[in-house]
């Protein structure tokens, strides 16, 4: 049984969120966009994570309304035959539903857990009864309405009257006789009242960053995020074990178990005689009867592991250790689950592993051999693997489809989903080509650019540089400001660019060179070769322009051509020629880069870089100064 789909509402960042779950998820964004609570909100679903009021959302804003009550709505898929033997009326479904809801009331919280249900009709009436006497009595008459309904003695308990509701809506034969029956109460498949069944359904492991790491992963307690890794990377072993343990004594324990039965109803039968005895003194003619349910002896596993860690022949608690051994063990665990291969087995649950920034205390090959491994977990059956993350190692090109990136908008996160179905249709190209480039970009710095407040997309590595370090200089940083400038290796890959990122919610600025060379003006007919490069240029950068979304045509309130002089405006800047030529009237940038053996437009990345932090900046030109501004307005518009 698989998550796949999470709906949060009134909990912290998110007023409402809903995000589809595959079985490799990534939670991408900047910080404070609600990537962890997402997290946090499925740990307190499953795992009874403790609430506290200042969990609750609160919308920015004097007006805003108060909110009192937290929602978390997990969809599974994916159901085994043991996930529908345990969740019964709710496990009927090609997909189950349950909501749980946390509540400020006015003596505390109270805590709801509803789910959708398939019923035979009328059944969820008989459930909802809370007396046994009268429980009895609505079912006896929906038995005159259902006759095949299993018969009960006239004593029955609750519990056999849910089983002879369960039997009949589980037999093939009643089947299209179902009902849908939508937020019904479902407090006992939490625990409520007994064993939580969804958690015998679905184990969700969280590994936290930062301080609760220290906490939760380095104590070998019950319970604790290190032993419940281990738990489930040796439940194979201690399962054989048991296994064959009961195969060889089974007669033994046959023996065992009618042993301790005689002996309980030998005990039973005495207590029921003392007992009639005497009742029969106060009430003439009344009778009890004890009926004990002796469960079978079996076999049971629940170790704690104590994990120690030798390092140069020191050996210490994996508590005493560092953050980034304790991270490396946590990380071995998991290397050894994913090369163990497929360890699914029918009679134990799903393991869903929550990490929050799976990055912390990695070096970059750890990180990216880390990443490595988790794709390779999740990719087992009865697995599943959601991290929330500010590194690219863990933005993987086959795994493009299941990034979600969030963002705050209004102090509400919002989420998109990636889709290389909308990027090609946007683009009017082949998907092929769109995931070709997928498979190109993710594993590099564009990757960056996901994380980032906004993009400014420009054409090569010295564009980047220059931009880079000018913004620091002037003290306009664009880094600072949560903008990320990415080269995509020329104007003609900025469609795909442009598209990749927006459709996942990233604003994305436009830089580039019309390259309209002086020699081109000339009243006489050009030379053959300067004339196809004329036509060359000419169309590449029509294409670009009537490629920009109108919005931001729009925005410019003029039509910028091939051969006007350079543009800045809201959404894009177009240099008349390239970059150089603006350069090339800093007087003190081609000093420091002819210092330093460079010219321009030999575009040394490096050499670009030196000069642009080097050169005075009292007379930089007015084009690149409105250029940075006009990037740093258009993020700022964005947020808005």
């Amino acid at each position: 049984m698989l998550i796949s789909s999470i709906k949060v509402r009134g909990y912290r960042s998110h007023e409402e969120t809903e995000l589809g779950i595959d079985d490799y998820t990534v939670l991408i964004g900047s910080n404070g966009c609600g990537k962890s609570a997402v997290l946090y909100a499925l740990d307190w679903f499953v795992n009874d994570r403790t609430l506290e009021p200042r969990d609750l959302f609160s919308a920015p804003g004097e007006q805003a309304p108060e909110v009192n009550e937290l929602q978390v709505e997990v969809t599974f898929s994916d159901l085994r035959p043991r996930d529908r033997r345990l969740l019964r009326e709710y496990g009927r479904k090609q997909t189950v539903t349950f909501r749980k809801i946390w509540r400020i009331t006015e003596t505390g919280y109270e805590t709801k857990f509803i789910g959708d249900s398939l019923q035979g009709p009328g059944f969820a009436a008989v459930r909802a009864v809370k007396s046994v006497t009268e429980k009895r009595t609505a079912y006896n008459r929906l038995r005159e309405e259902f006759s095949t309904l299993p018969k009960i003695e006239r004593l029955a308990k609750s519990d056999d009257i849910e089983i002879g509701l369960a039997r009949w809506e589980e037999s093939a034969e009643n089947r299209h006789l179902l009902v849908a029956i939508d937020n019904t109460d479902a407090k006992h498949m939490f625990g409520f009242n007994g064993v939580n069944v969804l958690r015998e359904c679905v184990k969700l492991v969280l590994i936290p960053a930062g301080n609760d790491l220290i906490s939760d992963i380095g104590t070998t307690n019950k319970g604790s995020v290190l032993n419940q890794l281990i738990g489930s990377f040796l439940t194979d072993a201690g399962q054989s074990a048991r296994n064959d343990w009961i195969e060889e004594h089974k007669t033994t324990l046959k023996k065992l178990n009618n042993s301790v039965v005689d002996s309980i109803n030998v005990s039973t039968h005495e207590a029921t005689s003392r007992v009639n005895s005497a009742l029969g003194d106060l009430v003439p003619g009344a009778r009890v009867t004890f009926s004990p349910t002796v469960e079978p002896l079996s076999p049971k596993i629940d170790a704690n592991i104590q994990t120690t860690v030798e390092i140069d022949g020191a050996i210490a608690d994996v508590s005493r250790q560092g953050h980034g051994v304790q991270r490396a063990v946590m990380m071995s665990i998991l290397q050894a689950m994913a090369l163990g291969g497929d360890s699914n087995s029918d009679d134990r649950p799903t393991l869903i592993l929550c990490i929050e920034e799976p990055e912390v205390y990695q070096h970059p090959t750890r990180a990216r051999a880390f990443a490595s491994s988790l794709t390779a977990l999740a990719a087992q059956e009865g697995r599943q693997v959601l991290l929330a993350t500010h590194s690219p190692y863990f933005v993987r090109p086959e795994q493009y489809s299941s990034l979600r990136r969030l963002r705050l908008h209004g102090g509400r996160s919002r989420v998109t989903s990636m889709d290389e179905n909308a990027v090609a249709k946007a683009l009017g190209r082949p998907k092929d080509k769109v995931s070709k480039q997928v498979q190109q970009w993710l594993p590099t710095s564009f990757s960056e650019g996901f994380f980032a407040d906004a993009v400014a997309l420009v054409e090569g590595p010295t564009d980047q540089v220059v931009f880079e370090h000018l913004s620091e200089r002037l003290e306009m940083s664009l880094a600072k400001r949560g903008i990320c400038v990415l080269n995509v290796g020329g104007k003609e890959n900025m469609p795909m660019a442009f598209e990749i990122l927006r459709s996942s919610g990233v604003p994305v600025y436009v830089v580039f060179d019309a390259d309209y060379a002086p020699e081109y003006t000339s009243a006489s007919p050009l030379p053959s070769e300067i004339a196809s490069k004329k036509t060359r240029h000419e169309l590449a950068t029509n294409d670009l322009l009537g490629w920009l979304p109108s919005s931001s045509r729009e925005a410019a309130g003029t039509e910028f051509s091939f051969g006007d002089r350079s543009y800045v405006g809201p959404c894009f800047t177009a240099f008349q020629r390239d970059l150089e030529d603006e350069l090339s009237e800093w007087d003190a940038f081609v000093d420091q880069l002819e210092a330093c053996s460079g010219k321009l437009r030999t575009k040394h990345a490096h050499k670009y870089r030196f000069a642009t932090k080097e050169a005075d900046c009292t007379a930089v030109p007015d084009s690149l100064v409105r250029c940075l501004k006009s990037i740093i307005s258009f993020t700022e518009s964005s947020r808005q």
